[in-house]
C-alpha cells in the first residue's frame, strides 16, 4: 500500500493509517485482495440498531438483520460496503455510493404493497478496517488476524429497509427439487408484476428480476420484489450492483436477462418482461436457466415439455413474454398482467367448445392442444388434415387463423402431407413462441476424408438430426473455398433431405480429379436455418510403369492389321483402391494407328495398326505414343513398317509407264496449241534432229493473250486503289492502271509462251533423247510411236522410283530424280552441239 504522505487526491474518503514499527513481516506484504466492510454480530449501528444476521451479501453491499432498539422491531440493514483500492487511481468507493444512493433514492420514492419501504442513513466517526477482512479495529496499529495496514474511513452509509421473513422463489424451487403449483406461481407473478409496474411508470428499469430476488413473505404468503440495486432510469447508463455475486453481472443474472448483447447494454422495460417470463419458466419447469445445458434446452422446449401439467394459456403466456425479440414480447407490463389475469381468474365452469377426439380417445380442446396431439399421432392428424376435418372443427369454434393455416397447407403441399402437416403444427403456436421450430443438428462437424489416392473413391455419412419438435427438410450444395478454383471436384451428394434423422451418403470419386489439396463446404439449409460443414481432402499420384516400354510391330502389308497389348500397371498394391486411368494419344504422323482415348484400370489396351488407313502409305513409321495417366505422363515409343506386296509393285511400275507414255504423247500433241509452225517444221523433219530454237516472235496471239489476261485481271486491283484514295480527286487512277496492265500483259503473254515452249518441248525431247538415236529399233518416219516409246521408258523409270518409295526405299525417289536430271542435262548438251543437223 501507498504511504501516508503520497495518497490518492481523488480517494478522499479513505486515509490509510502510518505502518507501527512493531508489525509483524506479514503486514508489509502487498495485499492479494482488497475485502470489504463488514459487521460483526452484536455490533451496533449508529448505537441503535444491533447486529442480530449477516443475511448475505452483493457487488457493493452486505445486508444484515436488526433490531432498532428504539422501537423494538426488526428490519433489514444493508451497508455500501465498498474499500477503495490503493493500487488504482479510481474512486471505487465514491462510485459505489453514487449507485448507492440511487437505490435508496428509487426506494425511498416507491411505495407499493409489493415493494419494502426504505430509507438512507449516515454515520459519521473513524473506523480502522482491515482490507482483507473488512472488521474494525479500534486499538491496533495492524489487523491481528491479518497483519495487514488498518485503512481509515470517516463516513458509513446505510439503507434501512422492512424486513421481509421468508423464503426466496429460488429457494423454494431448490428445495421442492420439482415443479412448483402453477396457480401459486401465477398469484406471484401478478404481485410482481404490479410492483413492476410501479417501477415503468415513473421510468425505472429493475434490470435484475429472477427468483432470487423475490421473496414470498411467510406471513401472508404474498411476493416481495427486493434488490433494486441495479435499477436505473431508462436514459441513464449501467452501474454496480448490490444483488448476489453469483451469476449476476453489471447487466443483469445470465439466463434470466435478455439473450441479446445490445439489449444487456440497453435495457429497457421489455427486458424486465423477459425476466419475468423466464422466472415463470424456472418456477414451472424445475429447470435453472443459470445452468448452460439447462439454458440450452430451456430455448429449444416450451415449458410443457418438462412439465405436462402446465395449462396451455400458462404456457403461451411464458412463450411471448420470453421471446427472443424484444418486438415478439409483450410490449408493455399492462399486456402481460392482463393476458395473466385471464389465466388466474378464468372460470372453470364455463362452457367450453367441443373437443376433437381421436380414434385413441385423445382430445383436443383449443389449438395448443392439437398442436400437441399432432406430434404423436402423425398419420391420422395427416388424414383430418387433408379431409378438411380440422379446418371444420378450427372453424367452428373460433379459431379462424389456424383454420386458414390448415387450409393453406393443403393447397401449399398437396404432393407433401408430411411438410403440410408439420407447417400446419407451427401456425397452431403463438408468434415468437420458442421450442416450436425444428432445430437441425449435423454430425459430424466436418467431413476430413483424408489422403486417396488418385482414381480412389470413399464414402462417408453425414447425420442431419432434428433435435427440435416437428418435421425438418431441406437442401444440401455444394460451395467454394475462397482459394480454390473448383467446387471440391468428385464430390457427390444428395440435393435434397427429409426427416428428423437423415443418414446421407456423401460419396467421392477421384476417376476424373487432379492430383492436388482440396477443401471447401457442404452448405445445409433448411426453410429455417443454414450452416456449413468444411470438407477437405486430398489425391496423391499413383506410382505406375508401362508393360511393355516399346510397341515395334515389324513390317505390316498394305490392306493387313496387326495388334500389340498394352498395360498400365501400378509398381505397388494400392492401400484404398486407386485406379489407373488415363488419355493415349497419337501424334499426326502415325498413320493407321488406332488406340483407344480412354483407359481406365489395369486390363489390356489394344494398340492397331491399320495399313488401310486413310493416308497410311507404303514407309517406314517411328514415333511416340502420348500416355496421360493419373501418375504422370508417359512417351511410349512406337515403330512400324508398311509394306506393297510383289505383285502390287510391278502393277504399280506397268501402269505408270503407260501412264506416262500417254501423257508423253498428249503432251506433244498439245504443243500444237503453244507453237503450231515450229511443231510442223519439227515434225517435217521426222524428229531426225532435236533442237531448241526460239519460238516464232511473228504471231501476235501470245502477246494478245497475254494483254487480255492483264486487262482481266486489272479489274479488281484498280478499283481497290480507287477505294483507298482518301480524297477521291483523281478518278482516272482505274484507267491508268488499266492501261499499265494492258501494255505490261502483251510481253508477259509472250514471255510465257516462251517457257511454255521450252517446257513443252523439252520434255519432248528428254523422253525422246534415247529413242531418236536409237534408229535401229524404230522407223525414223514414225514420231508419234517414238513419243510413246521415250514416254514409256521414262515412265519405267518413274515408276520404278513409285515401287521404291511404296516399299519403303526413300532412296529410289531421288535416284530417279538424278537420272532423269541426267538425262536433261544430255538433252541440252546434244541440242548445242548437234543442233540443226
Amino acid at each position: 500500500m501507498p504511504s501516508s504522505n503520497s495518497p490518492n487526491p481523488r480517494k478522499h474518503s479513505t486515509v490509510p493509517l502510518p505502518q507501527s514499527t512493531l508489525s509483524s513481516p506479514v503486514a508489509t506484504s502487498p495485499l492479494s485482495k482488497i475485502g470489504s466492510i463488514k459487521h460483526r454480530v452484536g455490533d451496533r449501528i449508529k448505537d441503535r440498531y444491533e447486529v442480530r444476521e449477516h443475511l448475505g451479501g452483493g457487488n457493493f453491499g452486505s445486508v444484515y438483520k436488526v433490531l432498532d432498539s428504539a422501537v423494538g422491531n426488526i428490519l433489514a440493514c444493508k451497508e455500501m460496503h465498498v474499500l477503495d483500492d490503493a493500487s488504482t487511481l479510481f474512486d471505487e468507493r465514491g462510485a459505489a455510493l453514487e449507485l448507492f444512493k440511487r437505490e435508496a433514492l428509487n426506494l425511498a420514492t416507491l411505495r407499493h404493497p409489493h415493494i419494502p419501504s426504505a430509507y438512507f442513513e449516515q454515520e459519521e466517526g473513524d473506523w480502522r478496517i482491515c482490507p482483507r477482512c473488512g472488521f474494525h479495529f479500534p486499538a491496533a496499529p495492524v489487523c491481528p488476524d491479518h497483519g495487514a495496514d488498518l485503512v481509515s474511513i470517516r463516513q458509513r452509509y446505510y439503507l434501512l429497509m422492512d424486513f421481509i421473513d421468508g423464503q426466496t422463489l429460488e429457494e423454494l424451487a431448490t428445495r421442492s427439487g420439482k415443479p412448483l403449483d402453477e396457480k401459486h406461481c401465477l398469484e406471484w407473478m401478478a404481485q410482481v408484476g404490479s410492483a413492476l409496474r410501479s417501477l415503468h411508470r415513473v421510468g425505472i428499469v429493475h434490470r435484475d428480476i429472477k427468483p432470487d430476488n423475490i421473496k414470498i413473505r411467510a406471513s401472508d404468503k404474498t411476493a416481495m420484489l427486493l434488490d433494486f440495486g441495479l435499477t436505473k432510469k431508462v436514459e441513464e447508463a449501467g452501474g454496480y450492483g448490490t444483488s448476489a455475486m453469483t451469476g449476476t453481472t453489471r447487466f443483469g443474472t445470465l439466463g434470466y436477462a435478455p439473450e441479446n448483447p445490445h439489449e444487456r447494454e440497453n435495457p429497457e422495460r421489455r427486458s424486465d418482461i423477459y425476466a419475468l417470463g423466464m422466472t415463470l419458466y424456472r418456477l414451472l419447469s424445475g429447470r435453472d436457466p443459470q445452468e448452460p445445458n439447462q439454458l440450452k434446452t430451456m430455448r429449444d422446449f416450451t415449458p410443457r415439455y418438462f412439465n405436462k401439467n402446465i395449462s396451455p394459456e400458462t404456457e403461451r403466456l411464458i412463450a411471448v413474454a420470453a421471446a427472443p425479440e424484444m418486438s415478439w414480447r409483450y410490449q408493455s407490463i399492462d399486456d402481460f398482467l392482463a393476458d395473466l389475469k385471464a389465466i388466474h381468474t378464468s372460470d372453470d365452469d364455463a362452457p367450453q367448445a367441443p373437443a376433437l377426439t381421436y380414434a385413441d380417445g385423445s382430445k383436443a380442446r383449443n389449438a395448443n392442444d392439437l398442436a400437441r396431439l399432432l406430434e404423436r399421432k402423425k398419420d391420422e392428424s395427416a388424414q383430418y388434415l387433408f379431409n378438411g376435418t380440422f379446418k371444420t372443427w378450427l372453424s367452428q369454434n373460433g379459431f379462424a387463423h389456424s383454420a386458414q393455416a390448415a387450409d393453406d397447407a393443403v393447397q401449399n403441399y398437396k404432393e407433401q402431407p408430411e411438410r403440410a402437416l408439420e407447417m400446419f403444427r407451427r401456425s397452431l403456436y403463438p408468434t415468437g413462441a420458442t421450442g416450436v421450430l425444428p432445430h437441425l443438428s449435423v454430425m459430424p462437424g466436418a467431413l476430413h476424408l483424408g489422403a486417396l489416392e488418385s482414381g480412389a473413391t470413399a464414402t462417408a455419412i453425414l447425420r442431419l438430426k432434428n433435435t427440435g419438435p416437428g418435421l425438418v427438410w431441406g437442401t444440401l450444395l455444394i460451395e467454394n473455398d475462397e482459394d480454390a478454383s473448383t467446387p471440391l471436384p468428385g464430390l457427390q451428394i444428395p440435393a435434397e433431405f427429409q426427416g428428423n434423422d437423415s443418414r446421407l451418403e456423401i460419396t467421392l470419386n477421384t476417376s476424373r480429379v487432379a492430383v492436388g489439396e482440396y477443401s471447401g463446404f457442404i452448405k445445409v439449409s433448411t426453410e429455417i436455418e443454414s450452416g456449413r460443414v468444411p470438407v477437405s481432402y486430398s489425391i496423391a499420384p499413383l506410382d505406375l510403369y508401362l508393360e511393355p516400354d516399346n510397341l515395334d510391330f515389324g513390317t505390316i502389308q498394305v490392306g493387313q492389321r496387326e495388334k500389340r497389348t498394352l498395360r498400365v500397371r501400378p509398381k505397388k498394391l494400392m492401400a484404398n483402391g486407386g485406379r489407373a486411368r488415363g488419355t493415349i494419344y497419337a501424334g499426326p504422323r502415325l498413320k493407321g494407328v488406332v488406340a483407344p482415348e480412354r483407359f481406365d484400370g489395369s486390363d489390356p489396351i489394344e494398340i492397331e495398326i491399320d495399313a488401310l488407313a486413310s493416308g497410311a502409305v507404303a514407309q517406314i513409321y517411328q514415333g511416340i505414343l502420348q500416355i496421360d495417366t493419373n501418375g504422370g505422363r508417359f512417351r511410349l515409343p512406337i515403330s512400324y513398317r508398311i509394306a506393297l506386296a510383289p505383285d502390287k509393285i510391278l502393277s504399280l511400275i506397268g501402269t505408270t509407264a503407260l501412264n506416262a507414255a500417254l501423257v508423253a504423247g498428249a503432251l506433244r500433241i498439245a504443243y500444237v496449241l503453244v507453237d503450231p509452225a515450229y511443231t510442223a517444221t519439227w515434225l517435217a523433219q521426222d524428229g531426225a534432229a532435236l533442237s531448241l530454237t526460239t519460238p516464232s516472235t511473228s504471231s501476235w496471239g501470245a502477246v494478245l493473250a497475254g494483254a487480255a489476261a492483264a486487262l482481266y485481271f486489272s479489274q479488281p486491283l484498280s478499283k481497290k486503289l480507287v477505294a483507298e484514295d482518301r480524297h477521291k480527286r483523281d478518278k482516272s487512277l482505274r484507267s491508268i492502271v488499266s492501261a499499265f496492265c494492258v501494255l505490261a500483259g502483251g510481253p508477259i503473254g509472250w514471255l510465257l509462251a516462251f517457257v511454255l515452249h521450252y517446257a513443252f518441248w523439252g520434255l519432248g525431247d528428254l523422253l525422246l533423247f534415247p529413242v531418236v538415236r536409237a534408229q535401229t529399233f524404230l522407223p525414223p518416219d514414225n514420231p508419234l510411236l517414238a513419243w510413246a516409246a521415250a514416254g514409256g521408258i521414262g515412265g519405267l523409270l518413274w515408276g520404278v522410283g513409285r515401287a521404291g518409295v511404296a516399299t519403303g526405299q526413300l532412296w529410289m525417289r531421288y535416284a530417279v530424280y538424278l537420272l532423269l536430271g541426267l538425262a536433261f542435262l544430255l538433252l541440252m548438251l546434244n541440242a548445242m552441239i548437234f543442233g540443226g543437223r
